[in-house]
């Protein structure tokens, strides 16, 4: 992202005042793209002032070296002008930023976040503890909350689709766990991207999403793709079908999935020469962690990748935005289940399955 042709400052200044902070804390400036340290930096008397490089617009995150909650972080979009951090060490997420125009675009994005999610969070509560014919009436007002919602993520796309700050959040949309934009939306806004976010990786990225087919439902046949394993044999799903098969969309980093590991190991064990196969497609971006995980799990079905984290182009095939994910195909290839998930550990629905 940073370029030496970009005119203006060579470099950055973040001036930062923070409350009921210990003296000399040492805080980290991280590089969210690269998740790597660009500085530490100590706080002295509740100030600090530092130099970064950001010729081109992007994330960083500052947080202490030992943190517990998303308070004890914060989010914000750096470029190289004089910029001024006012925070409270007891909610460092709510600092107030000043200087930074990208942040300033942020903080739009973040304000449309939050009051869908605030208003939504209350209207969910009242769902649960009122009488039937209110629920009705709430239902209704939480539907046209989405529609303001996602109108208001439109708008704010597409005002700013100049911006590094929206080109982001766009690219995120794609495997955001119920995003609020199909594909349609998604194709439209990429439409309005200017050159240099659609000649990027990302913009690449985008372009592939929006070209796929449509995601199968069940009773529709699979969309078959083949991936690298492990030790790099690329392996496609047709080869790999059995009477039934799973297909196991996880991650090393997925709690639940690693959880379910042993008692899916299990149930392949027992009716693996029946029939059932199981492929697994990982959600992962480091080929260690993936590697560790199915060793550590002693997984024993195939297990594939493109490395590419939820932007998997498996993931992307299928919709999924949300892990563990298990969908359940017949011999030829069709959809059983298209969310198999827990129902697959009730041993009476195995034997049904499997009785023939």
């Amino acid at each position: 992202m940073f370029s030496c042709s970009q005119k203006g400052p060579t470099y950055g200044t973040l001036t930062g005042t923070i409350k009921n902070i210990k003296n000399d804390t040492i805080l980290y400036l991280i590089d969210n793209e690269r998740d790597s340290v660009v500085q530490k930096f100590l706080v002295k008397n509740g100030h600090f002032k530092i130099k970064f490089s950001a010729p081109v617009p992007k994330l960083f995150v500052i947080r202490p070296e030992n943190y517990k909650y998303e308070k004890d972080f914060l989010d914000l979009w750096l470029d190289n002008s004089p910029t001024k951090l006012y925070g409270n060490m007891y909610n460092m997420a709510d600092s107030k930023i000043e200087g930074s125009a990208p942040n300033g675009i942020y903080d739009i994005y973040k304000s449309i976040e939050y009051n869908y999610q605030h208003d939504s969070t209350k209207i969910n509560i009242q769902k649960h503890i009122s009488d039937q014919k209110v629920q009705d009436s709430l239902a209704i007002v939480l539907k046209n909350l989405q529609i303001d919602y996602k109108n208001n993520l439109m708008k704010f796309y597409s005002e700013n689709i100049s911006s590094e700050v929206a080109f982001y959040y766009i690219f995120f949309e794609i495997a955001r766990y119920k995003s609020a934009l199909d594909r349609n939306d998604i194709k439209y806004l990429y439409d309005l991207l200017p050159e240099k976010f659609k000649n990027s990786k990302d913009g690449a990225e985008i372009k592939n999403y929006i070209s796929l087919p449509d995601v199968p439902k069940n009773g529709e046949r699979y969309l078959d793709f083949s991936q690298s394993t492990p030790e790099g044999k690329l392996e496609a799903i047709s080869s790999n079908l059995g009477k039934y098969t799973i297909l196991e969309f996880w991650a090393s980093s997925c709690g639940s999935c690693r959880i379910e590991h042993p008692s899916l190991r299990k149930l392949y064990q027992e009716y693996h020469k029946k029939g059932l196969n199981i492929i697994g497609i990982s959600g992962d971006n480091r080929l260690s962690d993936w590697v560790e995980a199915i060793d550590k799990d002693s997984i024993p079905w195939l297990n594939i990748s493109d490395l590419g984290g939820f932007y998997n182009r498996g993931f992307m095939l299928y919709g999924v935005k949300f892990i563990p994910r298990l969908i359940l195909l017949d011999k030829d290839g069709i959809i059983i289940d298209d969310n198999f998930g827990y129902s697959f550990f009730n041993e009476d629905a195995l034997k049904k399955i499997f009785k023939n």
